[in-house]
């Protein structure tokens, strides 16, 4: 504009026009910065409003930690309770029965020492998440699909109002970058190692995830039988001891009669592993990875549960100026990743859906399998008995010959 206001008092050359031509392209040029400005000027209020919401809502967000550790010290008890609750419940069935009855777990080497201590061991094979891929971890895999599911609306919110300023990219990736470094800190500070049944590691193998672990091939089927089998077990109570039936009626059986049943504990629903669409194009364009879903995981996801993902969109850019000069330079037109794109139909990961769907159901009892659960056996009795009954059975078994006893 000045540029042009200068010429336009030159007499010679004479440049009027070319002047009055100048002083209107300025002009455009300030409008345009002025609108942009006033653009800017309306993000940068939105941004500091939704900084404020968020400030004021910190101290229910700090609460949220102590929240989870109850809920942690919860599933602490209740698996390590559950043992003693199912030989409660053997209990008092069997001696609403008139009978002394027990429930026995898996007999590993372990157990089996245990139970002899009077300790009941009766419970699923569980333990304590083996991972150290924080990325993989079953916290992590519990939480991170919920961050995608519940952040577009705000990435959207962001997209519209806030598109200059790039938010929407640097709210994605600064989430990621949030629920990685909190993962971290529950598992490494605060010990949260989520239970998750043997073998289900995403580190088993160092190559391997859920899905390959031995017990689900039909070779190794005895060792789901031992895992997922509970026995129980149960005998009539002795007659009392001042009973005229005790002194007067001949013994027709020296040890107590005893019976068995065996329930499989096992999780119904269906294998299947959401995939990306065609249509999914921003999914397909960033290796958007799903989770393995596993029927018998203790997620019990049904599907649209991702991988975490670092927040930086994929280009081919070097890496520490992916999520700046990328997309801002070559993709202003893609939504983040996050972000389901408008009228297509497929697009964006669907909703994780989670179904508890464990049953139980009564399964054969297996000669093998029993004859190793009564050494876990307590009551004398009863373990005398199931000795003289199954024993030979198992015995009979090996060498492939019929054998009956009663």
């Amino acid at each position: 504009m000045i540029k042009g206001i200068g010429k336009t008092w030159s007499w010679w050359p004479p440049t009027v026009a070319s002047g009055w031509r100048s002083i209107a392209s300025g002009q455009r040029t300030r409008s345009q910065a002025n609108s942009k400005i006033r653009s800017l000027v309306r993000e940068y209020r939105f941004i500091i409003k939704l900084e404020d919401f968020a400030l004021r809502t910190l101290p229910i967000k700090r609460s949220i930690p102590r929240i989870t550790d109850g809920l942690w010290a919860y599933q602490r008890m209740v698996v390590q309770g559950t043992p003693l609750m199912v030989n409660q419940v053997a209990s008092s069935t069997a001696q609403a029965n008139g009978c002394v009855g027990e429930a026995l777990g898996r007999p590993t080497a372990r157990n089996i020492a245990i139970s002899q201590t009077g300790i009941p061991v009766a419970g699923l094979p569980l333990i304590q998440d083996p991972c150290r891929t924080p990325q993989k971890t079953q916290l992590m895999r519990a939480t991170y699909p919920w961050v995608q599911e519940w952040r577009w609306p705000i990435l959207y919110a962001f997209g519209a109002v806030a598109f200059e300023s790039r938010a929407m990219v640097f709210y994605e990736h600064h989430s990621d970058q949030y629920t990685l470094e909190t993962s971290r800190q529950f598992v490494n500070q605060r010990g949260y190692r989520l239970y998750v049944i043997e073998e289900l590691d995403a580190t088993n193998g160092a190559q391997r995830d859920k899905g390959t672990e031995t017990w689900r091939r039909r070779e190794f089927s005895r060792k789901a039988d031992q895992m997922f089998a509970l026995v129980g077990i149960a005998r009539k109570e002795n007659p009392p001891s001042m009973s005229l039936n005790r002194f007067f009626l001949p013994k027709a059986n020296e040890t107590p009669i005893a019976t068995v049943a065996q329930a499989m504990i096992y999780n119904a629903n269906q294998t299947k592993t959401w995939r990306l669409k065609r249509a999914d194009i921003i999914s397909l364009f960033l290796r958007r990875r799903p989770q393995p879903v596993q029927a018998w995981d203790t997620l019990a996801w049904t599907e649209g549960a991702t991988e975490w993902k670092d927040g930086k969109p994929y280009f081919i850019l070097p890496k520490t100026l992916n999520w700046t000069l990328g997309y801002a330079v070559f993709m202003d037109f893609i939504y983040p990743p996050d972000v389901p794109i408008p009228l297509l139909r497929d697009s964006g990961p669907p909703t994780p859906k989670v179904q508890l769907n464990w049953q139980a159901k009564l399964s054969p009892v297996t000669a093998r399998n029993l004859s190793m659960r009564v050494l876990m056996t307590r009551d004398e009795e009863l373990k005398e008995r199931m000795h003289k009954q199954v024993l030979p059975v198992t015995l009979a078994e090996q060498a492939r010959i019929d054998f009956i006893t009663h």
